[in-house]
Formats: C-alpha cells, structure tokens, sequence
C-alpha cells in the first residue's frame, strides 16, 4: 500500500472519529442542560415547597391548640391562614411532581395522611370550642391521638423530602460524571483533530512530491545532464592578423 493510501485512511478514519465525538459532546451536553433545568425548575422549587408545608403543618397545629385554650377567635386565625397556605403548597406540589409517579405517590399519602389529622385531629377541637365546650377541646389536645396523627402526617412529609433530595444528589452526580465524561471526549477529539492536520500537511506534502515528479523530467531542466563542451571549441582563437597568426602555429600539432 502506498503511502498516500495509507494516508487518506488515517485521515478518514480521524475525520469520522471527530464526528462521533462531536455527536458525543452535543449528547453530553443536552443531556447536563436538561439535568440542570430538572433541578432548578422542578426538584429544588418542590424541595422548598414541602418546606413550606411543613412549617404550614405546624402553625396549623400551634394555632388550634392555642385557640382550645384560650377560646379567642384571633387565634383561630392563625389555624385558618396556615390551611390556606398548605393548600397552596400541596397545588404546587401536584405541578412540580406531575410527571414522577414515584414523587407523586409520596405525595398523595402526604395528602391523605394531612387530611385524616385536619378532620380527625384538629377539627373536633376547633368545634369543641366554638361551642363553648373547652373542658373537651383541652381534653382532645391533650390526648395522644391527634399528636399521633400530626406525626404521621409529618413522617410523610418527611419521607417526601428525603426523596426529592436524594433525586437533587443523584442530579448532581449525574452532572458530574457527564462534565468527567465531556472532559474525556473533548480531550479526544483535540488529539484526532491533530491527527488529522498532520495527516493533510502528509498528503499535501505527498501530493507536490508526486507533481515535482512528473514535471521534472518534462521541463528538462533539473534532471537533464549536461554535455559535455569540445575541448577545441571551448576556447575560440580571435579573430584578425592574431588569430590567423594562431591558427598557423597549431596547425603542425593538429596534423601530427
């Protein structure tokens, strides 16, 4: 095989890997791109939402027991304004968590363990003492049932946030294995792009050898061998008297 053969298959066989890693770099990237919008519109907005909720759950929670014990309708508020907000949290949650089942039935058990407590833990105090009936509305807050259910409501929540977590930690890992890899790649195709230089400077190098070649001897210059001059001819007698002078004394030692 000649040399330009070989030539044109390391420089087709360079040209054909650069694509491949210039596919390589274009995947690598759409895929980070994607990984980083999943987690700053969807994953962090939900995390900081179940935040929300919880705090929510909680001042739900303090704003009956208070409003049990002191029987001031301006202590409901706090009740009132918390559920509020929790719905809110949990429509943001149904938006966020839309398109992961796993996420979305974490949050459906947060759902319904939420609405047990609030109708089976906290409104029955809330009704107790709008009738008057305080001596049962402390009662009911004192039991370990409403707790239990608060708890339970919360270790669901909990359980929810864990998960959205450990979904940002795998995100970020997953990023920083594609920006490993894209290094790896982008290191690759800089060593086959100087490959492929050299292999063009090598063909075009082969290619004015060969035109050289063919042209020389054609020209007739560089490769054609000089004949050689007559030793008589080369140094001519002048003309006039002088040279018929010369011309007689070596005419003897021609004819001998």
């Amino acid at each position: 095989m000649s040399l330009r053969a070989r030539v044109w298959i390391v420089l087709l066989t360079a040209a054909a890997l650069i694509l491949g890693c210039a596919w390589a770099l274009r995947s690598g990237y759409l895929t980070v791109v994607d990984t980083a919008e999943h987690v700053a519109n969807t994953l962090q907005p939900a995390s900081d939402t179940v935040a929300d909720l919880d705090f929510a759950l909680a001042e739900m929670r303090a704003g009956a027991t208070v409003y049990a014990l002191t029987g001031n309708v301006k202590d409901l508020a706090t009740y009132v304004d918390a559920n509020t907000r929790a719905q809110n949290a949990f429509r943001k949650l149904d938006e966020y968590l839309a398109g992961d089942e796993e996420l979305s039935a974490l949050l459906r058990k947060t759902r319904v363990d939420t609405a047990i407590w609030r109708r089976e833990g906290m409104q029955p105090v809330i009704e107790a003492t709008r009738s008057g009936d305080q001596a049962t509305a402390t009662e009911l807050v004192s039991s370990g049932q409403p707790r239990q259910m608060y708890y339970t409501a919360r270790s669901s929540l909990h359980q929810l946030n864990q998960e959205l977590r450990d979904n940002v930690d795998d995100a970020v890992a997953r990023q920083t294995d594609e920006f490993v890899w894209l290094w790896r790649v982008l290191n690759i195709s800089i060593l086959l792009l100087l490959v492929l230089m050299a292999a063009i400077a090598v063909l075009a190098d082969s290619q004015r050898s060969a035109a050289i070649a063919r042209s020389g001897p054609a020209a007739g210059g560089h490769d054609r061998r000089r004949e050689p001059r007559d030793p008589d001819r080369a140094v001519r007698a002048p003309r006039g008297p002088a040279g018929r002078r010369r011309r007689r004394r070596n005419a003897p030692a021609a004819g001998g």
